[in-house]
This record gives C-alpha cells, sequence and structure tokens, in this order.
C-alpha cells in the first residue's frame, strides 16, 4: 500500500517493471512492448525505402503511363497498349 512514508524507497517504490511487479509477466509485458515497438519502427523503415521486396511493386499499367508522361511512346502506342493490359 503507498503511504506517504514509502515515497522515495526501492526503484518505483517496489513496483518495477511498469507496475507490473517481478512475476512472470513482470518481465514478460514490458519486453513485449518493446518488442513490438521495435518492429513496428523497422516495418515502416522498410516500406518506405523504394526498390526493396517489401515495397509495393509497380504494375504494368503503371509503367505506361510512366512511359507516355516521359514521351517515350505517342497516343497511339499508349492506347493500343492500355486497351490490351485492361482487357480483362
Amino acid at each position: 500500500m503507498w503511504h506517504s512514508a514509502n515515497l522515495g524507497e526501492g526503484f518505483c517504490n517496489g513496483a518495477s517493471f511498469f507496475g507490473f511487479g517481478h512475476g512472470f509477466f513482470g518481465w514478460m509485458l514490458p519486453l513485449l512492448f518493446w518488442g513490438l515497438i521495435i518492429y513496428g519502427v523497422i516495418s515502416i523503415i522498410r516500406r518506405l525505402i523504394p526498390g526493396n521486396k517489401f515495397s509495393k511493386p509497380e504494375s504494368a499499367l503503371d509503367i505506361l503511363k510512366k512511359r507516355y508522361a516521359s514521351g517515350e511512346i505517342n497516343d497511339q502506342e499508349f492506347s493500343e497498349m492500355k486497351s490490351v493490359l485492361t482487357s480483362d
């Protein structure tokens, strides 16, 4: 029980590990918490780096649009290729 006389005794007034004590879950919950935080940060960083196997691959239609935008192909070629790609 908390009393004003107990303040300052021991690490966090005897309630270490975010208040979960020293039992089985006392070390497991903070470890799980920080593990999930680290996993989330790594996942976000991996998805933001372009060209890795975790980033979304470009579709054929996206590549076609880029070629058209850069002037590599003309209107007629774009229309023909787009109709082939979208005819499912």
